[in-house]
């Protein structure tokens, strides 16, 4: 009997561990080849990339984000750079953004995908396949709703600059803001045809990796703001100036 009881106890503690160590993981890849790998347990989402030597921590409850650096053995605090970079730049422009719902699209990942194409003043940016039953099967809507509230505000804004020269990009705050409303990002393709990103497996229990959600010990934190308040300061551009960019050509 004694026995028995010690082996229950035993499942127990590997039952609860497992749980404590698992987490929803979404993995996709990109078009430079690289692999990015998502690991989301409620509020905490860890980022993994093939191609740098550490990993990105963000709590969206909180409102922070932490990127590793193995190599360097720091931690650098990326949230309150988050928070300055809200004070977008003066002159901002809106957009007529449009999602042009072209029905459905392929199964991707295991997953039904709806496709829109994103047009920005009547030009074509991008081809969109999104899924809203990935984020419902996976419990992750609040998460990464949040998460793109996040890489909205750290995205920087270019709608004054690029107004004229790529109309796609200057509005990339705006689009990130409006996109999670249309479903999980499944696979995307730029206006020239070309894959920018595809999700290529995804798993409701997966293990983490070495160092879960932890920062590592040891590691020096670094404040990203605070960097940049050390590097030397870009020079003003006058109305003149600002005009002058925005009516140049495309190459």
């Amino acid at each position: 009997m004694k026995v028995i009881v010690k082996l229950l106890c035993i499942f127990g503690v590997l039952a609860v561990q497992q749980v404590a160590f698992s987490a929803v993981l979404i993995e996709s890849k990109q078009g430079n080849g690289s692999i990015d790998k998502v690991y989301i347990k409620g509020a905490q989402v860890r980022i993994d990339s093939s191609t740098e030597p550490g990993y990105v921590l963000i709590n969206t409850d909180k409102g922070t984000m932490h990127a590793v650096n193995h190599t360097e053995k720091q931690i650098m605090d990326i949230g309150e750079a988050i928070s300055q970079n809200k004070q977008t730049m003066p002159g901002k422009n809106k957009f007529d953004i449009k999602f042009s719902k072209k029905g459905s699209g392929p199964t991707i990942a295991g997953y039904s995908t709806t496709h829109y194409v994103i047009m920005v003043n009547g030009q074509k940016c991008s081809d969109e396949y999104t899924s809203k039953k990935l984020m419902n099967d996976l419990g992750v809507e609040k998460t990464f709703n949040k998460l793109m509230t996040m890489f909205k505000d750290l995205a920087p804004d270019m709608s004054g600059m690029m107004m004229n020269q790529d109309p796609c990009m200057a509005a990339e705050q705006q689009i990130l803001g409006n996109y999670m409303k249309h479903g999980f990002p499944m696979r995307s393709v730029d206006k020239n045809g070309s894959l920018e990103t595809e999700v290529v497996k995804v798993k409701k229990k997966a293990s983490l990796p070495a160092g879960g959600f932890d920062f590592p010990k040891g590691y020096k934190m670094v404040d990203m703001s605070q960097m940049m308040q050390g590097m030397p300061a870009m020079p003003q551009m006058s109305p003149e100036d600002m005009k002058a960019m925005e009516n140049m050509d495309p190459e």
